[in-house]
């Protein structure tokens, strides 16, 4: 099997990377750094720098597109938000005109999405069904997808992988946060009953691999653990699983103080389930926090 990557050196995309290289698959990532994904992965991956040079997808058997501007950190500017939506749309126009293109275009096409697509749910538990709330993260996920589907063929499946909060020690919220908790400065942020949809990267690595095999699936999957928690419960989680205290929530004005309407990240959630994904029957390493911090934080991401 071969693979084109987009976004292969990130948290996600890295750890999918080597899951397909130990299977002994082939892999071309495409980033602008090839020195770095080199590094990261040695010779045996393959590496485009230019999506100029790649004129179709003939003779790849995947897609996958796990590219996009980081929505953290800092407040949401016009220039920010413009870059947040269009370094999603932009690199997706592109490999979908590619793989329509392809005179045997490739099996199936992943692309990323998030559980931002959902807006805020307040504390309604979400599946793959549930309606949409308005919010520029929504706005940005439902045209992303959008643009993902267009690749639909008889030849080609498409799938959209609706990502929650992958816990990892290297990346993400989880390793910003740490630092603060080990201090015993960790708290709830707002009401702390906003939900928190989250994933153990292996498990999220793994729903990947799993999608990608897997020719019955098609169309938009929640990939997040089958227990999401609220924000308290999970900094009242972290707090204990590194012995120190849990602190009074931070009041939602100051978050909004700092970040203005970029706040939505943190006082805005969903209690998002992978319902099509158990309906699939992948089974979860990682089904619990408790488990999956005690893991994170005594042997790391096993990548």
């Amino acid at each position: 099997m071969h693979t084109f990557i987009t976004g292969g050196t990130g948290l996600i995309g890295s750890g999918l990377v080597r899951s397909l290289l130990k299977q002994g698959d082939s892999v071309t990532v495409y980033t602008r750094n090839a020195a770095l994904a080199r590094q990261k992965f040695g010779p045996s991956v393959n590496c485009c720098t230019d999506l100029n040079n790649v004129k179709s997808f003939d003779g790849f058997d995947a897609v996958v597109n796990l590219a996009g501007e980081p929505i953290a950190p800092g407040r949401w500017t016009a220039d920010k938000k413009d870059r947040i939506a269009q370094s999603r749309w932009n690199i997706t126009e592109q490999l979908v005109s590619r793989i329509k293109a392809a005179d045997k275009p490739p099996s199936v096409f992943l692309s990323g999405s998030a559980v931002g697509y959902y807006g805020n749910q307040g504390r309604a538990i979400v599946t793959e069904d549930s309606y949409a709330q308005p919010s520029f993260l929504q706005s940005v996920c439902q045209k992303w997808e959008a643009q993902a589907f267009k690749a639909v063929s008889e030849k080609t499946r498409v799938v959209v992988s609706r990502t929650g909060i992958v816990m990892s020690a290297t990346g993400g919220m989880l390793a910003k946060l740490l630092p603060v908790f080990k201090l015993g400065l960790g708290a709830p942020i707002g009401k702390g009953e906003q939900g928190l949809s989250w994933v153990h990267r292996q498990d999220m690595v793994d729903m990947l691999l799993f999608l990608l095999r897997n020719e019955s699936a098609q169309g938009a999957f929640n990939l997040t653990s089958p227990h999401p928690l609220s924000n308290r419960e999970f900094a009242q989680a972290l707090a204990h699983t590194l012995r120190r205290p849990c602190l009074p929530a931070i009041p939602s004005w100051v978050i909004k103080l700092a970040l203005g309407e970029a706040s939505e990240m943190l006082l805005d959630g969903q209690y998002v389930v992978p319902k099509k994904m158990v309906d699939l029957g992948f089974t979860f390493a990682f089904p619990r926090i408790d488990a999956a911090l005690q893991s994170i934080l005594e042997h790391g991401d096993a990548f």
